[in-house]
């Protein structure tokens, strides 16, 4: 069983952007930025009136290091997984040097927020639990050799509930968005009756498949569907039970198609299938195969329901999304033109292919 992906980046999936940056990139960036910030900070500490300059050697050693961790994380481009998770503890051990040498401790030790805080919004409740609990461990062996004992136990408990607290807010916070962002997701892409995708989300995907198809070749078809005879559904049966006809034909062509392909609703009655790195006669067989399965499956309260299918093949990227769906449509009125519940089929931009028993 393969390990979960430690990283979360919930405000990244909600990005409008059709390539949204990864989890890993935005937190190469925030790291990137609390370095630059750390050392600017430390600088700026050697640099105030400070009756007390034994500390100054250690902070200006300390200063040096996060340059370094800023300069790799500048040239680091694609960092991989193992870097940025342990970019945190190398935070909290910068955080324990800077604790270390500093003449007086005062307010050093509340600078564990800042890896901290990148651990609670990019990391897992796993990942973040170890690394409090090395936190808590590294900054107990500080104060131990380096700090004061009348101030240890004070300044341990107070850093570390401090840290809880704030760890537990921004990760119940982290969780309530990301279920909000999935939540606002499924209704940005799906459409509410069927749970298909909805035109726009499906035009998205169209779009991109067929980019790569110019990119790295290959073909892709479309199947549009339309359901026969559905104003006499609604006349007869009611809008209600028109509306469950449709969730059924929708969970049997969903249960029928590919987790690669896109099953979305156009509209009204009709739906589509884009069927990733397929042809012609691929796409024709699929079409037929569906076809057949929902004749013979009963849709309650209809019975039988049958749909009549256009397919039309991409054959490269080269055709546009509105002439790859222009011809589907096409030859779906063909289709219907013929007598109905039926597949006629069509390429991209070329008038469709009429069953040999109705063609002229």
């Amino acid at each position: 069983m393969s390990r979960p992906y430690p990283f979360t980046d919930p405000l990244g999936a909600a990005t409008a952007d059709r390539r949204p940056m990864p989890a890993t990139a935005r937190m190469r960036r925030s790291m990137l930025v609390l370095h630059v910030i750390a050392a600017l900070t430390l600088i700026l500490s050697l640099t105030t009136p400070d009756p007390d300059t034994s500390d100054h050697l250690g902070l200006a050693v300390c200063s040096g290091l996060t340059w370094v961790g800023a300069l790799m994380w500048a040239l680091v481009r694609r960092p991989p997984q193992w870097l940025l998770l342990a970019s945190i503890p190398a935070g909290t051990l910068l955080v324990d040097a800077v604790v270390a040498v500093a003449e007086p401790v005062a307010l050093v030790p509340f600078f564990y927020l800042w890896p901290m805080l990148v651990g609670a919004y990019f990391l897992q409740r796993r990942e973040l639990l170890l690394n409090y609990l090395f936190l808590a461990a590294s900054y107990g062996v500080v104060l131990v050799l380096w700090v004061d004992p009348v101030a240890r136990t004070v300044q341990f408990l107070v850093v570390l509930v401090v840290l809880a607290v704030v760890l537990v807010l921004i990760t119940a916070l982290k969780e309530q968005l990301g279920e909000l962002v999935a939540r606002l997701h499924v209704l940005a892409t799906r459409d509410p009756l069927t749970g298909a995708l909805n035109r726009r989300a499906f035009a998205r995907a169209l779009d991109d498949e067929l980019a790569r198809c110019r990119r790295h070749g290959g073909s892709c078809a479309l199947a549009v569907l339309d359901v026969d005879h559905f104003k006499s559904v609604n006349d007869r049966y009611g809008h209600a039970s028109g509306d469950d006809v449709l969730r059924g034909l929708a969970e049997l062509v969903a249960s029928m198609t590919r987790r690669t392909d896109a099953f979305a609703r156009l509209g009204g009655e009709e739906f589509a299938v884009l069927l990733v790195e397929s042809d012609a006669e691929g796409a024709r067989a699929y079409a037929e195969t569906l076809r057949a399965a929902i004749e013979a499956a009963p849709i309650p309260p209809v019975g039988t329901v049958t749909v009549s299918v256009g397919v039309a093949e991409a054959a490269s990227g080269d055709v546009s999304a509105d002439a790859l769906l222009r011809s589907a449509d096409r030859a779906l009125y063909a289709a219907k033109a013929a007598g109905r519940n039926q597949v006629v089929s069509g390429a991209g931009g070329e008038p469709p292919t009429l069953p040999a028993a109705t063609a002229c």
